[in-house]
């Protein structure tokens, strides 16, 4: 019962933003929607997410999540974590003072089991099943492929997979490319500059092109 009048609590407050909560999803109280979001079913989320951005369904996410990213369903961002190196024993017994199974050796925190909240940027698309590790930043315009296991930061416009992932290409073979976009910073747009210039985001090259020649006009009437 606390579940539903939670979820009734959360429609009504972002009901004006156009928030889309799936069937029996979980969302943590303080976590906030900037419009045109959408969680799918059975999703737990945590944090704050961008505008036109959505997360798929049976997704466990606790992060930042930017605009315009498309998560698939199945993500799940790994919060904590255990030593593997050095320590003799990767039990928190011996490091944490929070008894996590009951017990505690130490009078102090002598490991950060926590990091960072993960931050996922603008214009990433996570695939099926991705496993995102604690502490980690996702670029612009990267994408994560289906089943991999992120554990270092992704480079913007990067496409990593496999386990451990790593970079398989880039979005661009043109680096300028790639930094124009960056500053561009399309995201940051009002939807009237979305509206009149969809039709160019086929192509990077023509967007540039556009908002190079618009740049240089303004320029001359000055």
């Amino acid at each position: 019962m606390k579940q539903i009048i939670k979820m009734l609590f959360l429609k009504n407050k972002w009901k004006s933003k156009n928030v889309f909560f799936g069937q029996r999803c979980q969302i943590a109280v303080d976590s906030t929607f900037e419009g045109y979001n959408k969680i799918g079913n059975e999703t737990f989320f945590a944090g704050k997410i961008g505008e036109g951005s959505y997360i798929g369904e049976k997704c466990h996410i606790v992060a930042e999540i930017g605009r315009f990213t498309c998560i698939a369903s199945r993500v799940v961002t790994v919060r904590g974590s255990h030593p593997t190196r050095d320590w003799v024993s990767i039990h928190p017994a011996f490091y944490s003072t929070q008894s996590q199974s009951g017990i505690s050796f130490v009078k102090e925190e002598k490991y950060a089991e926590i990091k960072a909240p993960i931050k996922i940027g603008n214009d990433v698309w996570i695939g099926d099943s991705a496993i995102l590790m604690d502490g980690i930043t996702i670029g612009d315009g990267a994408v994560v492929a289906a089943g991999a296991v992120v554990t270092k930061d992704v480079e913007p416009y990067s496409i990593v997979g496999g386990v451990p992932a790593k970079v398989m290409r880039y979005r661009f073979d043109d680096k300028n490319t790639i930094q124009k976009i960056l500053e561009l910073k399309w995201w940051d747009k009002p939807k009237g500059w979305f509206i009149e210039n969809a039709a160019l985001f086929e192509s990077a090259d023509s967007l540039l092109k556009q908002i190079e020649g618009s740049t240089e006009n303004t320029g001359r009437q000055k």
